[in-house]
């Protein structure tokens, strides 16, 4: 199955009123404790993928993930398990056996999960989302990491809803689009816990700069058989996912207390992702002769801020204007559901 979700980190700011909201809505309280599994060089990880047995209540799932077609959909897969143990034999017969048999190294525990949740569905007319809001941390071995986030899952209607949703919620709390999955901030922090090496970063601290450092511009194969569309769509998704990963910690980097060289680099690495995604964007209007959308005219006034000070860029980074702006931006390259 398809899961299709907008992840927003919460401020410390909005944490309180966001949590009340939902309490006095009628929300409802799960714990969460997940156990993440890998190889020890992170073949699952590489490949994009999570897989994870999860208490859920009283109750073990099995479940893995893997790329979707954009950044907010994501492919998963769930197993019910009657005990905290793995079953590859789950995917027998299904398009992921072969990963599975081709692996050259046994599965591994290589970081946990430790949730709090606060789960509110709302439904209207023919349109459902599912509220989850996330408190607690991810560990491995003696490191851990935060986590508050609060995700809007589509049940089922269109995206459109689930955007319009999203936008009233970041508006409201000043929340901020994440794309980083806490399989992905596991997998990061377990590099500090598990050394493939003597070189390995085991023995330094689990600081942003070595956690979450900022994220340049990546290569894009293009083939033979890809349209233009195509083309466009996994050039622009890689633009935005730049802008993203660097917007998303530069805004929160007051609370991870990054160094001043570090705020600075994401501000650099944002800024050419914006004008990378503008130059594409514009390209691809030239040749189809169509106009340039909102959410890309809004964008191109948000490069100036850029070039200034450092904390000019933090504070778009982390204003709602500039966050509202990058949600219409990936609505428009989702995929239809």
């Amino acid at each position: 199955m398809l899961e299709r979700e907008l992840k927003l980190y919460v401020p410390p700011v909005g944490r309180a009123a966001l949590e009340a909201e939902l309490r006095n809505a009628g929300a409802s309280t799960i714990t969460l404790r997940a156990r993440y599994f890998d190889t020890q060089d992170k073949q699952l990880a590489q490949a994009g993928m999570a897989l994870r047995l999860r208490l859920e209540g009283d109750r073990w799932v099995q479940t893995i993930k893997a790329p979707g077609p954009d950044e907010l959909t994501r492919i998963e897969i769930n197993h019910p398990r009657t005990e905290p143990e793995l079953d590859l034999s789950a995917y027998r017969n299904t398009a992921l056996e072969p990963f599975f048999s081709e692996l050259k190294q046994p599965l591994l525990l290589r970081y946990e999960t430790d949730i709090q949740r606060l789960v509110l569905r709302q439904d209207e007319s023919d349109c459902a989302v599912e509220l989850a809001y996330d408190q607690g941390l991810i560990r491995s071995g003696s490191h851990e990491l935060a986590v508050c986030e609060l995700e809007l899952e589509q049940i089922k209607g269109s995206a459109d809803h689930l955007f319009a949703l999203g936008r009233n919620w970041l508006a409201r709390y000043q929340l901020m689009l994440d794309f980083r999955s806490k399989a992905e901030r596991g997998s990061q922090l377990s590099r500090f816990a598990y050394p493939t090496d003597q070189h390995s970063d085991a023995m330094r601290p689990a600081e942003p700069a070595r956690l979450f450092p900022p994220q340049p511009a990546k290569n894009i194969t293009l083939t033979a058989d890809m349209s233009l569309q195509q083309a466009y769509q996994l050039y622009i998704n890689e633009c935005l996912n730049q802008v993203v990963r660097n917007a998303m910690p530069l805004a929160a980097s007051e609370d991870t207390q990054a160094s001043a060289d570090l705020r600075a680099a994401y501000a650099q690495h944002m800024r050419a992702g914006i004008r990378r995604l503008l130059s594409c964007h514009r390209l691809y209007t030239k040749r189809f002769h169509t106009p340039q959308t909102e959410p890309y005219i809004e964008l191109r006034q948000y490069l100036a801020p850029c070039y200034r000070a450092e904390p000019a860029a933090r504070a778009l980074a982390a204003s709602v204007p500039f966050q509202s702006c990058l949600l219409s931006v990936l609505e428009q390259l989702i995929a239809p559901a």
